[in-house]
């Protein structure tokens, strides 16, 4: 019979599965911990009635039973109450999935949304429903919300603010908007493969997350935000190489076309859904976090010209060359450096990146740039 322990592997996943509604077979690897244990844990769970696993291959899931809601409560009273919100009263619109494009399309979805979730949990965001401020489109409520904390709004919660609205943003990709003392960032999960994009209906979410900001956080009490970033998680880095190269391609019947950078957001961070992704975010959440590494890993004279028409980071002027921190995984600004490196062959052009991240940059910048390795180790311990 199993133990429901504080912090044993049942009482883990049962909290997982609590925060996401179901959770992805084959990203256990994320809930970061032993797959093999997790992997038995979960068989007992289910011999004795406490999960069921529906599904094959990719759509394979992992759901509570009924069974399940009084160790969940005994765990934790808001967990039971978020799962029964995120979960639709324990119903899983859409069905299963098998012959069933909507239940697929649902299925996916939730899947994607446990993969965010879980990397987010681990970096110590708020994302139980009873731990974060309400938010609100009204002008004259108080702003609740400060940069201090790392909070995540599900974009169903971003959706339900303006229930009258939400018909212009039903169907739109993102899953969420992330505040952090680093910046507000909307949040996206591509996973293996290109995404389906229609670049109208993510104008409307991102304009409905501006309107949010702008009445819920401290910050920004006279000046108005514009929500210009987003993060793009995927797992590995060649779907960052499938969107660079893609042109978007022509619109389905829908109104969707394949993801390009050519529309909607300025700024797109790409991050892989591992560990190596979630130490990127760890940084990019901190305080003026971009600023400080360009001045920690650059000369004061490199970073110190008021104007260049070149987006890059530092300038080298006796050597004419323009360098471009990739630390972040900001696509949108690789694809702008690559076009300049193009229209500029007398200038030397230089990427600073991460390990994981260079046979991607050689492949897609080709032979324009130089490439220098960086370890992650290193970029962390100025922030400590």
């Amino acid at each position: 019979m199993i133990q429901f322990r504080r912090n044993s592997y049942a009482n883990i996943i049962l909290e997982y599965i609590s925060l996401c509604g179901e959770f992805p077979y084959q990203s256990l690897e994320m809930m970061d911990r032993n797959k093999r244990i997790l992997q038995r844990t979960i068989n007992n769970l289910k011999k004795e009635g406490y999960i069921t696993i529906t599904g094959t291959g990719p759509m394979k899931s992992i759901r509570v039973t009924k069974k399940a809601f009084p160790i969940i409560e005994a765990i934790n009273p808001d967990f039971l109450k978020h799962y029964l919100v995120v979960s639709e009263n324990h119903h899983f619109r859409g069905g299963t999935y098998k012959n069933n494009k909507v239940g697929a399309r649902q299925v996916w979805r939730r899947h994607r949304m446990a993969e965010i979730l879980c990397i987010f949990k681990q970096l110590n965001v708020k994302l139980w429903q009873e731990e974060k401020p309400k938010l609100h489109l009204n002008t004259k409520e108080e702003k609740r919300i400060n940069l201090n904390n790392l909070i995540f709004y599900t974009s169903k919660e971003l959706k339900n603010i303006d229930v009258n609205q939400r018909y212009k943003t039903d169907f739109t990709r993102i899953m969420g908007a992330l505040f952090s003392p680093g910046g507000v960032y909307c949040i996206y999960n591509t996973n293996k493969g290109l995404m389906k994009w229609n670049s109208q209906g993510e104008g409307k979410a991102q304009v409905l997350v501006e309107d949010i900001v702008n009445q819920n956080l401290e910050e920004y009490k006279s000046k108005l935000f514009e929500a210009n970033s987003a993060i793009m998680f995927g797992k590995g880095m060649e779907p960052a190489l499938e969107m660079l190269i893609s042109n978007g391609g022509k619109r389905d019947s829908n109104g969707f076309e394949m993801l390009s950078f050519d529309n909607t957001y300025r700024n797109i961070f790409y991050l892989t859904l591992d560990e190596n992704g979630k130490r990127q975010l760890n940084i990019m959440t901190k305080k003026n976090w971009h600023d400080i590494l360009k001045e920690e890993i650059f000369p004061e004279e490199y970073i110190n010209f008021k104007y260049s028409n070149i987006d890059c980071d530092a300038i080298d002027k006796n050597n004419n060359k323009y360098i471009l921190m990739f630390f972040d995984g900001n696509v949108g600004r690789l694809k702008r450096f690559k076009q300049a490196s193009y229209d500029s062959a007398k200038n030397k052009f230089e990427i600073l990146c991460f390990p994981w991240q260079a046979n991607f940059i050689k492949e897609y910048m080709e032979n324009n740039v130089t490439c220098r390795i960086l370890s992650i180790d290193d970029i962390e311990e100025i922030f400590k």
